[in-house]
């Protein structure tokens, strides 16, 4: 990687032409806004993700047609695609930015959006939040064409689809897909399905023994003879806390089950069954039971 390479990243989104004098003055940047069409936020993607040293040219094609501004009173706070990749890939593919500079060139993956997003910073020190810049509305705004550009995707997708919105912060109850194993065999299913076979059999979700979360180091494909939550990847999606039966965070998988179940008159339970497997890295992890009670007619 040169170093022209490295300040490309940096000023990914900076709205302004940006020149580097080494050895000859060459154009590394130039203005986000000015990239209109899809050939030149192809190129603008390659760039950022290295593709002149990665292997993932493919990935460029197939995303830069989905690449869309995301401006909020005036201002340009990203260029982006939301992500429907399974699993957590170090492949360059998005910046995070304050102010449009990057805040790390490198350890950067594409497990929520493709592109770039500006996010509100923690300190003077430019350290990035978890909230993006851009205001819930601007930012449901673009989510909506994202999702609409991806009519056709396949089930596994959506799935990927869900977990990022849900990172960004935004609610995937619409869209939402999950990986369920029944019978050993695994079926990316939307909620109102899932909300079936948990109604039919119940439906266990492996939890970290260390923490309120979906434990992903788990070898089991699924637990006993329930139909099993299986993740797509690490993500805010797989939080399990609750508070008085409740899920606290609406938008995670619990949350939008439980919500979609009282669209349909009823209610989660949740049932602890604890030890029930070791991890290598983080011991004993337990069993979490969901089924669903129907509520009583009125009389």
């Amino acid at each position: 990687m040169s170093f022209s390479d490295f300040v490309s990243v940096l000023v990914a989104g900076l709205d302004i032409l940006v020149h580097l004098d080494a050895k000859g003055e060459i154009r590394i940047h130039i203005p986000i806004g000015s990239l209109e069409t899809t050939e030149a936020r192809r190129v603008w993607l390659a760039g950022i993700s290295f593709s002149e040293y990665c292997s993932n040219v493919s990935d460029i094609d197939a995303y830069a047609h989905r690449l869309r501004p995301v401006i909020d009173g005036g201002w340009i706070c990203g260029l982006a695609a939301i992500s429907a990749r399974l699993g957590n890939p170090a492949d360059f593919m998005s910046v995070q930015t304050v102010g449009g500079l990057a805040t790390s060139v490198h350890g950067r993956d594409s497990s929520r959006f493709v592109g770039y997003l500006d996010f509100k910073p923690n300190s003077a020190k430019r350290e990035p939040s978890n909230i993006p810049l851009a205001r819930p509305e601007t930012l449901r705004a673009w989510a909506t064409e994202q999702i609409d550009l991806l009519t056709g995707s396949s089930p596994l997708e959506w799935c990927a689809v869900t977990c990022s919105l849900c990172d960004l912060g935004l609610d995937p109850l619409n869209i939402a897909h999950a990986l369920i194993v029944v019978d050993r065999k695994p079926l990316p299913l939307p909620l109102k399905e899932v909300l079936g076979v948990a109604r039919l059999r119940g439906l266990a979700i492996v939890k970290s023994g260390i923490m309120e979360h979906v434990e992903t180091y788990n070898t089991e494909v699924a637990f006993g003879t329930y139909p099993t939550f299986r993740p797509v990847r690490n993500s805010k999606f797989l939080s399990l806390e609750r508070a008085d039966g409740v899920p606290k965070d609406e938008t995670s998988f619990i949350g939008c089950l439980a919500r979609y179940a009282a669209k349909e008159q009823s209610r989660l339970l949740f049932r602890e069954e604890r030890n029930v497997a070791r991890t290598q890295f983080w011991g004993p992890v337990h069993a979490l039971i969901l089924t669903v009670e129907d509520a009583l007619e009125p009389s």
